[in-house]
This record gives structure tokens, sequence and C-alpha cells, in this order.
């Protein structure tokens, strides 16, 4: 998970060791790193809680995505002026939250990895969007942090994720899909033969979405196989939310509206 932080990182003070010492420190040591993250993650959620983040030594969140690759801390060293090539997965392996290292082409970085590249590709669809649809993906992308944030957690470290309270996905994620994909049904005219991607940027952007979301679907069912402790919430969100694609996709295509009329009192 990639949670930058601004100018944040470790403060400099004559007699005391650099933030690159310390950051340095950080990569050798596998326990400063357990220690440090929660510490460190606390300072971040209250300054966003707080509506700071300016200021030498502040914390705060500038953006929130979750990268395939990396770990909270790899980017605190390099807020304190470290590079962000750390070079600690040169070997094939990468950090879990709470540090704990898994290889690379591990199911569990497949997984999140492929629901990254899903949300990346929600990206180019909402900047190519507009109104309604536009909104509805970012809906979905805010959704998605939550669900990469827990996949990303070994299910030896889940409960403290959870007693931490860090975003997880909800029932009412689900519930938003559903909503959407009942109204978009109801106004869709029946489909004839196969669809065919490309008919505006937009609709070719959602196409893509859908089918990087069926891999996410796939990958998450790979990992449930092989490790378990997958919410089964998780799987079912990925399925309907490519339903949801398609139908978003159709409603650009054809110029369906795409929200719910208010019903009139």
């Amino acid at each position: 998970m990639r949670l930058w932080a601004r100018s944040g990182g470790f403060e400099e003070s004559a007699g005391q060791e650099t933030g690159q010492e310390k950051g340095q420190e950080y990569h050798r040591n596998p326990q400063v790193q357990t220690e440090q993250v929660k510490v460190e993650m606390d300072k971040a959620r209250l300054t966003r809680e707080e509506g700071h983040g300016s200021g030498q030594g502040s914390y705060g969140y500038e953006s929130v995505a979750v990268h395939g690759r990396a770990w909270i801390l790899d980017f605190i060293g390099y807020g304190c002026g470290m590079s962000i090539a750390t070079r600690t997965g040169d070997g094939g392996t990468t950090g879990l939250m709470y540090g704990r290292r898994v290889r690379k082409d591990s199911p569990r970085v497949e997984a999140y990895g492929e629901v990254d590249e899903l949300n990346a590709c929600l990206g180019l669809a909402r900047a190519h969007a507009s109104g309604e649809v536009r909104g509805n993906l970012e809906t979905v992308q805010k959704a998605l942090v939550g669900l990469m944030g827990e996949l990303a957690v070994s299910p030896e470290d889940l409960a403290r994720y959870e007693s931490d309270g860090y975003a997880r996905l909800k029932e009412e994620d689900l519930a938003f899909l559903d909503g959407q994909i009942e109204f978009l049904e109801s106004r869709a005219p029946k489909a004839k033969g196969w669809s065919m991607p490309g008919g505006s940027a937009v609709g070719a952007a959602l196409d893509l979405a859908r089918t990087v979301c069926r891999r996410s679907e796939r990958a998450v069912w790979r990992l449930g196989e092989e490790e378990g402790k997958v919410r089964s919430l998780i799987p079912k969100y990925l399925n309907r939310l490519s339903d949801l694609l398609w139908l978003l996709e159709q409603s650009v295509e054809v110029g369906l509206p795409s929200k719910p009329k208010p019903k009139k009192s």
C-alpha cells in the first residue's frame, strides 16, 4: 500500500542520527520496521483527521494509492531524503503491511497487484468520463482502497489491521453496486450479439476495466484457495463490479441515464 506523507519522515537535529541514517537502519532491521510502522501511520492518520499536513516533519495524506511493490515506510524513507528506489525488492521479495516479506509472485501480491491495475484502469475511465458516470467511478475507486489494503495484509496480521481501524470494504459498498445495476438494467435495451469495444474513449476504458476486474476476481479466488481467510465480500464485490462496468459502458455508448431520477413527492 502506498501512502504518501508530505515532507514527513525522521526529523534531523544536532547530535542525532540524520533522517537518511535512520531510514537506512529501517531498511536493514526488520524489527525497526515492525515497531515503526504503526507510529508513522498513526501520525499520518492523526494529521489527516485534524486537517494538518504542512511544515517540516509533519505528516499528511497527499494521495492514497495501492502499489504492488511497496509498503508505507518505503516511502516515508523517501520523504527524508532517501531515493524511491529502496533496492529492498531486488531479491524478488516485497513487504506486506506490518513488514512481513513475501515473494513478488506470491498469490497475495498477485491479487492486490491485479486490483491495483484495475484501479488504474478505472482512473483512466474516470478521466474520460463526465457527470454521474465519473462520480460512480470515483466511489468505486475509494472502495477499492480498503479492499486492496486488506489484501495487502498477511492473515497473521489481519486482526491487528482491523483493530488499528484501517479502511475495509463494507457491505454498503456492495449495496451501492447492486443499486446501480438494478437501475441501469431496468433501462438498458436487450443485448443483441457481441458488443464491440471502442465506440468512445470512455466506453473503451470501461471495457478494459471490466476485463481487468474479472482477472482480479480470479486472482482473489486463487488467493483464497491457497491461503484462505479472504472475506467472501471481496470476490462478491469484484464479481458485481464487472457487471456494473459492462452496464456503464452500455450506458455511455447508447446514452442511457446513469443515475435514478428522484421520486416526486
